[in-house]
């Protein structure tokens, strides 16, 4: 759903897979993906969450990811993946 530009339905079930399996940074990362696409606040805590079980590899990734692009001017999102 992510890659057809279905971002709702991509965040609903990324956020039913984090659920299921709390422990996998991934989901968690999708879903930040999702709602940051969607201009969702929610982006933040997944975000967080996915840095949390993920560490500095997520950072990484968040750096360079397109779907952060318009997140990249908000006060929180350098000082998370820096």
């Amino acid at each position: 759903h992510h890659k057809r530009g279905d971002f709702a339905k991509a965040a609903e079930l990324f956020a039913k897979a984090s659920v299921a399996n709390p422990d996998e940074s991934l989901f968690a990362y999708n879903l930040a993906c999702a709602y940051a696409r969607l201009g969702d606040p929610r982006a933040n805590a997944a975000l967080v969450r996915a840095i949390a079980l993920g560490g500095d590899a997520i950072k990484t990734r968040a750096n360079g990811d397109a779907d952060f692009d318009a997140l990249r001017t908000t006060p929180w999102f350098p000082a998370l993946v820096r």
